[in-house]
């Protein structure tokens, strides 16, 4: 879920506080924006109970300041590759990040390993058994099931844009003629520089994340 927000009159003090305080939610990610929005805060719920109780806690810290909120829940992400970094189109398809309907438990060790992998997808299994009190072998095995059962898809890196004279952008697009979505997605997929695609329910249908 994503909530798109706008806001005004904030002294620093203030902003600073709000910032600090939404880093303390269940967070996919968190990003100042500029255009028709200020922020974007992305998170994680198991269902809309949760969802509302996070926005409870999100309206009672921003209220006074807010000019206007959006709520998006995502139905599909696909990532692309940065073929752009490569200088050439892109025809492979891509991957399905969020999405389907096929759940698979995890128990508390398979999460401790993909907590550990977040912050570190390189650590090795001895490194993870010292720190979780699990042989590497166990370890090493719940990472090859993970794998298998699609928990872990990709290994990627972050870059730094401004590094390599790039910017991030997000365009929100409205869909009028539904016949065309496929020839749109078609199109993302072809596009270099474009590297997620959200399908989603609310104000708009789509978001379009390129570099």
């Amino acid at each position: 879920y994503k909530f798109y927000v706008k806001l005004q009159n904030l002294t620093k003090e203030k902003e600073d506080s709000i910032v600090d305080f939404i880093k303390t939610l269940p967070l996919s990610y968190f990003a100042r924006l500029t255009g028709n929005w200020d922020y974007v805060i992305s998170i994680f719920a198991k269902d809309i109970s949760e969802v509302n109780k996070i926005k409870c806690e999100i309206y009672s810290k921003i209220a006074p300041y807010v000019v206007n909120i959006n709520i998006t829940s995502t139905v599909e992400v696909y990532q692309y590759r940065r073929n752009y970094l490569l200088n050439k189109k892109r025809y492979t398809s891509p991957s399905l990040w969020i999405g389907g309907t096929r759940k698979f438990e995890l128990d508390k060790s398979d999460m401790k390993i993909l907590k550990k992998m977040n912050y570190n997808s390189r650590i090795g299994a001895v490194t993870m058994a010292d720190e979780l009190n699990l042989t590497a072998k166990t370890i090493a095995s719940r990472i090859k099931r993970l794998r298998k059962e699609n928990i872990i898809y990709d290994y990627r890196i972050g870059i730094n844009l401004d590094k390599i004279g790039f910017k991030f952008f997000k365009c929100l697009i409205f869909t009028k003629d539904v016949v065309q979505i496929q020839k749109f997605k078609d199109y993302c997929t072809t596009h270099s520089n474009i590297i997620h695609l959200v399908e989603c329910i609310g104000d708009w249908d789509f978001e379009i994340a390129y570099e």
